[in-house]
């Protein structure tokens, strides 16, 4: 999908020099060797990408010292890391909430009634985002979803659940984020996907929560119960894929550049992983692939910088740099990630191309293709032919929906 690049709160790094040579572009400042100092700017001015460039030039000599000089007067200072990482500490106390806080807590508790309604749930949507860390206004949403799951989703309400939880688990992620290390909250989350047979969701939460801890036994823990879902998840999708087929089916194979539905379902029998080897194999014959080494390397070091977190062990991931102009990225089953040489070259730091490699990887570690493609239309008349090109364009180019998009963006 089209991603809008935003920055990150981490150093910046250009790659101007490798990029913009391999990527078809001119350097825009070529001398031979690293500036001493960034002082010298002050004779001969330079513009924002020079200066990275030089600072990239200092960090390849070993000048480390003179590279950070380059970058500092290439890049307005970020705002205090202190400050935009210091995490929340828990409220448990009306007492303590804000003004407005205090209003909404106080129209909930005279609204809240057997029959939930707006009078309930806006202000506990109000109160959550304006103190998030008040743990009781996220926990009476999480009870108000649990008389009502469907109250989102009623004619005249929707509007108002924009952008936030839209049932019971989602109340439980969005709190959870914000106290990713509190147990109580991990625990309640994974049971609300459980309850609600995403074992995916409910596998991928267990294994991030077992990323985060430094007791061994808290670690194997949640590490046996991510296994657990997702075997859950797996055996589900096997059996729902098995029900798809009809008698007969069996294995089909290309036919003149066509493939059955049948063909497309013994494909997603294989697994995500075999499923989406095939797919970017297929994307790779059809797409200008740039394979200097120094550009796929960049793009894979940052990559798999990110792929411990996501909290699926069983897929091969993999980096590819596409030559097209667009800034655009999509993601195939089984962690294959394509990303435009426009996308690259846009983004102004590691850190912004970071930001939209996450986003992708995690739409392949939610699954969203290949659920995707297990509910297209190709799977509706097994024994059509469709093309084969056809299966690859409903990977790379249809949209996802927003709650999915929101999904890969929380998770991102």
């Amino acid at each position: 999908m089209t991603i809008a690049l935003r920055p990150r709160l981490l150093p910046v790094i250009s790659v101007g020099l490798v990029l913009g040579s391999c990527l078809g572009l001119s350097s825009v400042h070529a001398q031979p060797a690293c500036i001493a100092s960034a002082i010298a700017t002050k004779a001969k001015p330079l513009n924002l990408s020079s200066r990275l460039v030089e600072g990239d030039r200092c960090h390849q000599k070993g000048d480390d010292a003179s590279a950070k000089q380059w970058y500092e007067i290439a890049k307005k200072p970020f705002e205090s890391i202190e400050e935009k990482g210091k995490l929340l500490e828990k409220n448990e106390d009306p007492t303590q909430l804000s003004t407005k806080g205090k209003v909404f807590w106080r129209n909930y508790q005279q609204a809240n009634a057997p029959t939930l309604g707006t009078g309930t749930f806006v202000p506990l949507f109000l109160l959550t985002e304006n103190d998030p860390n008040f743990i009781p206004g996220h926990m009476a949403l999480v009870q108000a979803f649990e008389k009502a799951p469907e109250w989102c989703e009623k004619k005249g309400n929707a509007p108002v659940c924009e952008g936030h939880a839209t049932n019971k688990a989602e109340a439980l992620s969005h709190v959870s984020a914000i106290f990713p290390e509190d147990a109580a909250l991990a625990e309640a989350k994974i049971a609300a996907f459980a309850e609600n047979k995403d074992y995916l969701d409910a596998s991928i939460a267990a294994r991030q929560f077992s990323l985060q801890q430094n007791d061994s036994l808290v670690t194997n823990q949640y590490s046996e119960l991510a296994d657990k879902y997702m075997g859950k998840y797996r055996s589900a999708l096997k059996r729902d894929l098995i029900a798809k087929t009809v008698l007969g089916c069996g294995i089909s194979t290309l036919l003149g550049g066509n493939l059955s539905g049948c063909g497309v379902a013994s494909m997603l029998l294989e697994g995500e992983s075999s499923f989406g080897a095939r797919m970017s194999a297929a994307t790779k014959q059809q797409t200008q692939i740039i394979t200097n080494p120094d550009v796929q390397k960049y793009v894979t070091e940052i990559g798999q910088h990110l792929v411990p977190y996501t909290g699926r062990e069983d897929f091969q991931y993999e980096f590819t740099v596409i030559q097209d102009p667009a800034i655009n990225a999509f993601a195939m089953p089984g962690g294959k990630v394509f990303v435009n040489s426009g996308a690259i070259l846009a983004a102004n730091s590691s850190a912004e191309l970071a930001g939209l490699l996450s986003h992708e990887i995690a739409h392949a570690v939610l699954s969203h293709g290949y659920q995707q493609v297990t509910q297209s239309s190709f799977m509706a008349n097994l024994t059509s032919m469709v093309p084969f090109g056809e299966v690859v364009h409903a990977l790379t180019d249809k949209a996802h929906s927003r709650s999915k998009e929101r999904e890969a963006d929380d998770l991102g």
